[in-house]
């Protein structure tokens, strides 16, 4: 199970993303925790704003207060609801999210339905929720939450694949650095969508973006990977896929989706 998280400060664009699966039918409400419900017993946008705005202080001075994750199966796992909601609350409780208001969605929109949760990362007095080695104890929970759940793990790949170093600006020769951790990714792991690839990218601090240009009068479709930090920060510049080689660009990784 691969999780990625981000920090932003957009709250309504984080719930905003999620109903609009809703709306379309690619997603559910799986659960809630320290948020009302409507008469109806269902969630809206709106109201789950509004929740959670008053929850953050005025004079706060954490800028990126919005938590939003997602939490990837391995793609030949089946859960029930029942099984990804109690994976959804024991991870937020082990990553000390446990009392904080939180939403989880399932989407289905692609073949492997995987959850999305958008929380806060600061409590009601404005304290910020701990967040130092994040990624890594993000790792080590869902590593237990496989072993608990008997599922079939994530780390489930080569050897070269784990030995296979992070981006590090630091080290110079950055396009050389990013072509090593794609030829392992798209060699050895399975993704459905460009989400799930950021999900696998994001623990060798790199990300990738979709592009749409326009030359002569047709349009073309484009990949372009970028350097970020261990919070997932953009650090460095954009490389454009036809600049690191064959194989990397957005008719091979469509390809190797599918």
């Amino acid at each position: 199970m691969i999780a990625k998280i981000s920090a932003t400060e957009n709250l309504g664009g984080a719930l905003g993303y999620n109903f609009k699966k809703v709306q379309h039918n690619e997603a559910s409400v799986l659960c809630v925790n320290e948020l009302r419900e409507g008469f109806d017993g269902t969630y809206r946008i709106d109201k789950v704003l509004r929740d959670m705005q008053a929850l953050i202080p005025e004079k706060c001075r954490t800028k990126k207060t919005v938590f939003h994750c997602s939490l990837n199966p391995h793609p030949d796992e089946k859960l029930s609801d029942e099984q990804l909601t109690q994976i959804a609350k024991e991870y937020m409780e082990a990553l000390g999210y446990g009392k904080q208001p939180y939403i989880v969605f399932k989407h289905n929109d692609i073949a492997r339905e995987h959850i999305h949760i958008v929380s806060l990362r600061v409590d009601s007095e404005g304290k910020k929720i701990n967040d130092k080695f994040e990624k890594r104890r993000s790792k080590q929970i869902t590593d237990t939450l496989e072993r608990k759940f008997g599922l079939i793990p994530s780390s489930k790949v080569s050897e070269h694949a784990a030995e296979t170093p992070k981006v590090d600006i630091d080290r110079g020769n950055i396009k050389e650095q990013v072509a090593s951790v794609l030829r392992m990714v798209l060699k050895h792991y399975c993704f459905c969508s460009l989400g799930e690839l950021n999900a696998i990218l994001s623990a060798y601090n790199l990300a990738v973006e979709e592009v749409k240009t326009e030359f002569r009068g047709k349009k073309y479709d484009g990949l372009v990977y970028v350097p970020t930090d261990d919070k997932g920060n953009k650090v460095g510049t954009p490389i454009h896929a036809s600049d690191i080689g064959r194989g990397v660009g957005y008719t091979a990784v469509q390809n190797r989706m599918q």
